[in-house]
C-alpha cells in the first residue's frame, strides 16, 4: 500500500523506491514506529509528512465483495486469522478503520514480532496461537514467496490475484478437504 503511494510522489526513481522499500520493510519489522517512518519518508520523497500520511490513508481500500465472503465462511464454520507484514499502528489502523476485526480469531503482525513473511517462524508463531496443524489450515497471500514458504510448513496455500479466482479456487480445495 505505501509502495503504491511512493510510486507516484517525484523521488519515485529506482535508486528512491529501493530507499523506501528499505523504510518499508524497517517498519515491517518493527524497527521504524509510524512517526519514524513518516518523517523518513517525508524526507526522502521531499514531500511534508502531512502528505506521506494522506497519502498512504488514500492507498487504503476494502474490498466489500471479499469481506462479504470472510463473513461467509465463518458463517460455515471455518476459522479466520490475519498474517500481516505491517506495522503494528498502521495495520491496527486499517483493521479497525474498516470494522474487520470481528472476522478474525487472531491477528499476527510482523512489526509486532520483528519477523516478517516468508521467514518460517512467523507461520509457526501464527500456528501457535492458532493451537492449528499446518494441513488443517490454508494461507492466501498476494507474493508467491510467501505462500511457498507456507507450503514448505505443509500449509496449503492460495496466491491471491482477484477476488473471483481466489473464491473459485477456494472452495474447490475446501470441498476437496
Amino acid at each position: 500500500m505505501a509502495t503504491g503511494w511512493f510510486k507516484t510522489t517525484s523521488a519515485a526513481t529506482p535508486e528512491g523506491l529501493k530507499q523506501f522499500q528499505t523504510l518499508c520493510t524497517q517498519s515491517d519489522l518493527g524497527e521504524l514506529s509510524k512517526a519514524e517512518f513518516n518523517i523518513k519518508a517525508s524526507k526522502l520523497a521531499g514531500v511534508p509528512i502531512e502528505r506521506v500520511e494522506a497519502g498512504i490513508e488514500a492507498q487504503l481500500q476494502v474490498n466489500e465483495s471479499l469481506v462479504k465472503y470472510a463473513r461467509n465462511l465463518i458463517n460455515r464454520g471455518f476459522t479466520l486469522a490475519c498474517l500481516s507484514n505491517g506495522s503494528h499502528e498502521w495495520t491496527t489502523y486499517a483493521i479497525e478503520k474498516y470494522n474487520l476485526q470481528p472476522l478474525f480469531k487472531e491477528i499476527v503482525i510482523s512489526s509486532d514480532l520483528g519477523i516478517v513473511k516468508p521467514d518460517p517462524r512467523i507461520y509457526l508463531h501464527t500456528l501457535e496461537v492458532l493451537k492449528a496443524e499446518p494441513s488443517k489450515c490454508i494461507f492466501v497471500d498476494d507474493r508467491k514467496d510467501n505462500t511457498d514458504a507456507a507450503e514448505d510448513l505443509g500449509i496449503k496455500s492460495l496466491i491471491f490475484t482477484d477476488t473471483v479466482s481466489f473464491k473459485a479456487d477456494l472452495e474447490k480445495i475446501l470441498s476437496i478437504s
